[in-house]
């Protein structure tokens, strides 16, 4: 069965942080999807005017990643409702 880890708290709170090293040293994870380094990548001097394309590369990733059944974790503050569908669809496809 595959595993989708959900990495969530507050913002500055240390998950990006605690994530690299968690999710491939005691977790065996490698594939981790976060919000802000998709947005980084996209417009590294302002997150804000990338938020919609990078809302959409994290929602493809996690798209294909759960097509192809592998382990993977993303981060989120869960201040965003819209996860409570993605975590749910998730858990239909075997997670």
């Amino acid at each position: 069965m595959p595993t989708m880890y959900v990495i969530s708290g507050c913002n500055g709170s240390g998950k990006t942080t605690a994530s690299y090293t968690i999710l491939p040293e005691m977790l065996q994870c490698r594939d981790f999807v976060n919000f802000d380094e998709i947005a980084r990548s996209i417009s590294p001097f302002d997150l804000s005017k990338a938020a919609i394309d990078a809302g959409r590369v994290m929602l493809k990733r996690i798209k294909d990643l759960t097509n192809t059944r592998e382990d993977f974790a993303f981060e989120t503050t869960l201040a965003v409702r819209s996860y409570i569908n993605l975590i749910e669809k998730t858990k239909k496809k075997g997670y």
